[in-house]
């Protein structure tokens, strides 16, 4: 893989860490009522959609428990900063997503591999239409 196309997937599994931690933090604080994404429901769609055994569910479990608790606190450290914190909380996030990306490169399959980055994929087609209808 060339470094462009590597630095591609980045920002786009960034694109799904980034929903899946906004989700999971605006669950807790009772927002989205419905549509709360918290680490079990994360779980059951990675488990469906991957066929995760047993032992690989013990496995990736706590990687997206860790990425979106870092996440998280990534989001609560720069709440309310000006642009350039912005810009280094999204190279923060980055990092921890490619991070991320490498674990569950030593968990899951090619195939299964394949599969996480089209719900990846999925959720930021869907992150992106959300936020045009938002735009008006």
């Amino acid at each position: 893989m060339n470094i462009r196309k590597v630095s591609t997937m980045a920002v786009i599994f960034g694109s799904l860490i980034i929903f899946l931690a906004a989700s999971y933090a605006a669950a807790q604080k009772g927002r989205f009522r419905g549509t709360e994404r918290n680490p079990d429901q994360i779980m059951s769609v990675l488990k469906d959609r991957l066929s995760l055994t047993e032992e690989q569910e013990a496995q990736v479990r706590p990687i997206m428990e860790e990425q979106i608790e870092k996440q998280r606190a990534l989001f609560e450290k720069y709440r309310g900063k000006g642009r350039a914190d912005r810009r280094t909380m999204r190279d923060e996030m980055q990092k921890n997503q490619e991070d991320t990306e490498k674990r569950l490169e030593g968990v899951l399959s090619k195939e299964q591999m394949d599969e996480f980055r089209k719900i990846r994929d999925e959720k930021r087609n869907k992150m992106r239409g959300k936020g045009r209808n938002r735009r008006g």
